[in-house]
């Protein structure tokens, strides 16, 4: 009886440890890294595993076993999840509906729900800051026309105050000299007493 070389052995313990984690959620029989048509789950891999899910078990070398089991031990459910073909298209629908999604469909559902709603927050940022720019230049052109009204009142005080300054000029001119002459008759009244 031959035994088979040990880097063989690594290699299958690790493509069954592989499959048996893989396995958690389908049918250990049914688990293939390229499900058929008729198989009842499809997988959604993150972009940097999906290098392992374009191949079959049989032409992976044993660090594509250890890379997914290592995930798959750490429990990064967000990188590798088995899903119901039947779920993709109620993702899309339910989407458009507007309805939750339960929580058994997974991160591929959460991510589809945080796409629909980032993109509606996109849209309401936008709205929001449209708003807020049309609100600003409401202020903005109020806020204008009010120092024009200011600069207007001003200039008008200056007007007053030079008007009342010149006439101040001419009045003193006029009553300094009649002020000097009333005090040179009111002492020459007082002496001549």
């Amino acid at each position: 009886m031959t035994t088979s070389k040990p880097s063989n052995q690594k290699r299958a313990f690790w493509r069954n440890k592989c499959h048996k984690q893989l396995s958690l959620t389908i049918r250990p029989d049914k688990v293939r890294l390229r499900p058929r048509p008729d198989d009842e789950y499809r997988w959604s891999v993150a972009d940097c595993m999906s290098k392992h899910f374009e191949t079959d078990f049989s032409r992976w070398r044993l660090g594509d076993f250890q890379e997914i089991c290592n995930v798959l031990e750490l429990e990064k459910q967000d990188l590798i999840e088995a899903i119901r073909p039947r779920i993709l298209p109620q993702i899309h629908s339910t989407l458009q509906n507007e309805h939750r999604l339960t929580s058994d469909q997974g991160f591929t559902s959460t991510i589809e729900q945080l796409k629909q709603k980032n993109q509606e927050l996109v849209v309401r940022n936008e709205q929001l800051q449209k708003e807020a720019e049309l609100k600003l230049r409401n202020a903005q052109q109020s806020l204008e026309a009010e120092r024009k009204d200011l600069q207007g009142e001003v200039q008008q005080w200056r007007a007053a105050t030079e008007s009342y300054r010149e006439q101040l000029k001419q009045a003193s001119q006029i009553i300094m000299p009649a002020l000097s002459t009333m005090s040179h008759h009111l002492s020459e009244m007082f002496d001549s007493k």
